[in-house]
C-alpha cells in the first residue's frame, strides 16, 4: 500500500469558486510520482465520479 493517510478539504473561495486539495502521506520506500497521480485520479473517478477528483494531489509528511 502506497498511501499511509489522505485528508481532502473543499475551499470556498470568491464568486461561488471552490478549490479542493487532496493531501497525501506515503508508506516509507514509496515515492511521489505523475503515474500516482494518474492512479489516484482514475481510482476516484471509477469508484466515486469526477466531480470527487482533487484540483491538485500534494504529498505531505504527515497528514495531522
Amino acid at each position: 500500500k502506497q498511501i499511509s493517510d489522505s485528508l481532502i478539504v473543499n475551499l470556498e473561495l470568491a464568486g461561488g469558486n471552490h478549490f479542493m486539495p487532496l493531501f497525501i502521506s506515503l508508506n516509507s520506500g514509496f515515492e511521489f510520482s505523475d503515474a500516482l497521480v494518474k492512479e489516484i485520479r482514475t481510482e476516484l473517478k471509477n469508484k466515486c465520479s469526477p466531480r470527487h477528483l482533487p484540483d491538485k494531489i500534494i504529498e505531505v509528511p504527515e497528514i495531522p
